[in-house]
């Protein structure tokens, strides 16, 4: 039996037992640190081999036969003993390494279950680390004015590093003495590793990767404590510095339902990508790493997926993850239903530029220094049914281009913020905000916002929704309500300074007529219940909907065709009843008859629309009935009318 765990939150819950095969013909080497013996040859749970080393190295001589090793729980290390701090565990291309297994004295020893049977490669090469942080016994680990800390040899070790390691030991630059920075204080967490955490002895890697495709496989594994602490600086190699738990160089395995956890760098704690275009993460947890600059993952010069993972608990001082393209290649990476948050950085995903960056059905939330995405010069990135919860900035573009659709920023500072860039936004909301300035902020960029709702958003400025600086801001089919500054009216929804705002068929409180366009009106939008049902704004069950007779229903651009694929933050069609409504939500869904009500006359012709469950497409003109956005038409849908 398997358990298959994913680590997005509300899956761990639903493990799912099933049977574990392998393709035919497929040899198996088994791996069991308590088999019993007394030959140890991993044909067997109970004659395994019970040192992972040793099955790794029979799959590598075996010419191919061998595809499958299976790991039971225990905790493995790279060593074997030796004490040697480079050696890891090297995936083999062909090879799936599978752990959690109940292994040799279970009544079923291929019962697989990650946590119950949870099997930990682990860089503790000596078992000894301490678990106690360095900051209990010392003030090297701890931000503090002054140069130097109390502990003068790890005082010195750092500021040997040279560069700006300098200043946490003597008065820096003219404008004076930077006192031991954050900066110092997490360097000295990896150089002064022989108190404290006790982790000088840990591998610099506990798994790599080099020149391996996908078939290279790693499946239900906690990956913990390695310790990639070589921060000698240029010209040093400075590989040792990174990629704690996983190093990949060019290389493109498959990393499936794996634990990432107590790893330590001076970057990437958990996983650095050097040259692998292909790499993926699958349903992985990534939490509790440690770094100077990025805690969870870097890449350079690589192309990664990250699908059905959770990002929380890691601690650094730049973001969480970085993304890092090349203005000669096609690189990047793609983050597909992850969740980001809470962690301890400034930002949750950076680049420093030209990577091709996409979101799609993520959430990243409470990165409240930073922003939760920063992007790079000449950087393209795409979001889509993505949530921003709870940031001081949702989105933070910078000399590059995007494309935001059908996605929810809720209680952040700056939703978005466009400098120097060009960014289009559709069917999206940016709603209960409280910041010191408007929830999206343009200077010196292009902005082009279509059925976009801002609304209920704070501000201590004059400013609350949509300020327009040195740029041009094309808004239509948009709504703008409720938003509240130290200035009332017009301006505090929309405020331009020397730019030029084209504005139609929006609603805009307190309009005036001023800001010029056609189909423009101040009138209440009649949201559903934007507070929701427990009268608390910023929860998921805030209600920005329109109600029957508001406004902003068949009121949008007369002019708007919808092309494949648009559809509402519901997932509903765009104009379903003549024109498409404004905002991010349309109307007409259950009003097959168009006549701005749900009732029993729009059951007439359900019976001719009903062609599901598992249809791919619903009959043209039935689309009003498909209540759960899936694509067919069926009880389920039945539902919404009741």
């Amino acid at each position: 039996m398997t358990a298959r765990r994913s680590w997005t939150p509300g899956a761990l819950a639903g493990l799912v037992l099933g049977l574990v095969g392998s393709p035919a013909g497929a040899e198996i080497i088994y791996v069991d640190a308590d088999a019993v013996g007394p030959a140890h040859d991993g044909a067997s749970w109970c004659t395994a081999f019970t040192d992972l080393q040793e099955g790794l190295r029979a799959a590598a001589e075996s010419g191919g036969a061998i595809t499958e090793v299976r790991v039971a729980n225990g905790v493995y290390r790279p060593d074997s003993g030796s004490g040697d701090r480079t050696a890891s565990f090297q995936l083999l291309s062909g090879v799936s390494i599978r752990g959690g297994y109940a292994g040799c004295g279970a009544r079923d020893p291929n019962w697989r279950d990650y946590q119950r049977f949870e099997t930990v490669l682990s860089g503790d090469l000596n078992g000894d680390d301490s678990g106690i942080d360095c900051a209990v016994g010392s003030d090297c680990c701890v931000p503090h004015l002054g140069a130097g800390c109390d502990d003068d040899v790890c005082a010195q070790r750092i500021c040997a590093l040279g560069g700006s390691y300098a200043w946490c030991c003597e008065p820096g630059p003219p404008w004076g003495d930077p006192g031991w920075s954050a900066n110092c204080a997490r360097i000295a967490r990896l150089v002064c590793c022989d108190f404290g955490e006790n982790r000088c002895d840990n591998s610099y890697h506990v798994v790599t990767a080099e020149a391996v495709d996908a078939g290279a496989v790693l499946e239900g594994f906690t990956v913990s404590r390695g310790f990639a602490n070589d921060v000698r600086r240029f010209p040093a190699p400075y590989i040792d510095a990174r990629g704690a738990a996983i190093l990949l160089r060019n290389a493109a395995p498959t990393i499936l339902d794996c634990r990432l956890t107590q790893n330590a760098a001076e970057t990437a704690a958990a996983a650095y990508l050097e040259d692998s275009v292909g790499a993926t993460f699958a349903y992985c947890e990534f939490t509790g790493n440690y770094a100077r600059a990025t805690s969870v993952l870097s890449t350079d010069d690589s192309l990664l997926l990250l699908d059905g993972c959770w990002l929380h608990g890691n601690d650094a001082l730049l973001e969480t993850v970085r993304v890092d393209g090349s203005p000669v290649g096609s690189y990047g990476g793609t983050f597909r239903d992850c969740t980001l948050g809470p962690n301890l950085e400034r930002d949750g995903i950076a680049s420093s530029g030209y990577a091709d960056i996409r979101l799609e059905t993520c959430e990243l939330s409470d990165y409240i220094v930073g922003a939760a995405v920063r992007t790079g010069t000449n950087d393209r990135l795409t979001v889509e049914d993505s949530v921003f919860a709870r940031n001081s900035v949702g989105v933070r573009l910078d000399f590059t281009s995007a494309t935001l659709r059908g996605s929810r920023f809720v209680r952040n500072g700056f939703g978005l913020f466009v400098s120097f860039a060009a960014a289009e936004v559709t069917d999206s909301v940016f709603v209960h905000g409280n910041g010191g300035w408007a929830q999206l902020f343009t200077a010196d960029s292009y902005l082009r916002l279509e059925r976009v709702t801002v609304a209920l958003n704070q501000s201590l400025s004059w400013i609350a929704g949509l300020y327009v600086r040195d740029s041009t801001a094309d808004v239509r089919s948009s709504i703008l309500w409720g938003n509240t500054s130290s200035i009332q009216g017009e301006i505090s929804e929309i405020d331009v300074n020397r730019g030029t705002l084209n504005i139609d068929y929006s609603i805009v409180e307190g309009w005036t007529g001023a800001l010029g366009g056609v189909g423009n009106s101040g009138d209440d939008p009649l949201f559903v219940d934007p507070d929701g049902p427990d009268d608390i704004p910023g929860n998921e069950d805030d209600d920005f909907r329109l109600r029957a007779g508001s406004p902003g229903i068949n009121a949008g651009d007369p002019d708007y065709a919808p092309e494949p694929g648009d559809v509402d933050l519901d997932g509903h069609p765009r104009r379903l009843c003549g024109r498409v409504d404004l905002g991010a939500y349309e109307f007409g869904i259950g009003d097959f008859d168009c006549d701005g009500s749900v009732g029993p006359s729009d059951l007439a012709d359900w019976a001719g629309c009903c062609n599901g469950p598992g249809k791919k497409s619903v009959a043209s003109g039935c689309e009003a009935f498909d209540f759960n956005a899936d694509t067919d038409v069926d009880l389920a849908d039945f539902a919404g009318f009741v």
